[in-house]
């Protein structure tokens, strides 16, 4: 199992809602979720915290 598997998703999918209009299928998707970057350093620090 890779601990940082979500930080990687996360990542990937917040460089696909970079690039996407305002009204696409993946910026709705975001807009009901906690703010990404957030996400993916609490995923990270998560996975981190697995290494120790």
């Amino acid at each position: 199992m890779d601990p940082y598997a979500m930080a990687n998703a996360l990542t990937k999918l917040a460089e696909l809602a970079k690039d996407a209009p305002k009204s696409s299928y993946v910026q709705r998707m975001f807009s009901s979720h906690p703010d990404t970057a957030k996400r993916i350093e609490r995923a990270k620090a998560k996975a981190d915290s697995y290494k120790k």
